[in-house]
C-alpha cells in the first residue's frame, strides 16, 4: 500500500517564468486545488551547462586601418555565423562575408 494519496507531476521550464532570467527566475507552480501537499520529490532534472560564445573580457579586438586604430566591442552572447556577421557589420560598419569551405 502506497502512502502517496495524491500526486501531481509538474514540468518547470525557465522559458515560461513569471520573472527573472533563464538562470535566475521565479515561476508560479499550478498546484491542484483542495490538496494539501506536505512533501515534494524531484524525479528528474536537466540543467544544461552552457557558456556564451562571446564572453565578457573576450569580446573586443583592434582594427588598424590607414594609421588609425579602432577598438571593436562585440556584445556578450551566443551567435550563429549569420547573426555574428550581422553584429560585426553593425559594430564596425564594413561589409563582411565568410566561406564555409575555409
Amino acid at each position: 500500500m502506497s502512502l502517496i494519496k495524491t500526486q501531481q507531476t509538474i514540468h518547470i521550464n525557465s522559458a515560461f517564468r513569471s520573472s527573472g532570467t533563464d538562470s535566475d527566475f521565479v515561476i508560479n507552480i499550478p498546484l491542484k486545488k483542495n490538496n494539501k501537499f506536505t512533501h515534494v520529490a524531484v524525479i528528474d532534472i536537466s540543467i544544461p551547462k552552457s557558456y556564451y560564445l562571446i564572453s565578457e573580457g573576450d569580446n573586443t579586438f583592434t582594427i588598424q586601418e590607414n594609421g588609425s586604430t579602432f577598438i571593436v566591442t562585440i556584445p556578450v552572447g551566443n551567435y550563429s555565423i549569420t547573426s555574428f556577421l550581422y553584429v560585426l557589420t553593425f559594430v564596425i560598419i564594413f561589409a563582411i562575408s565568410f566561406s564555409s569551405i575555409t
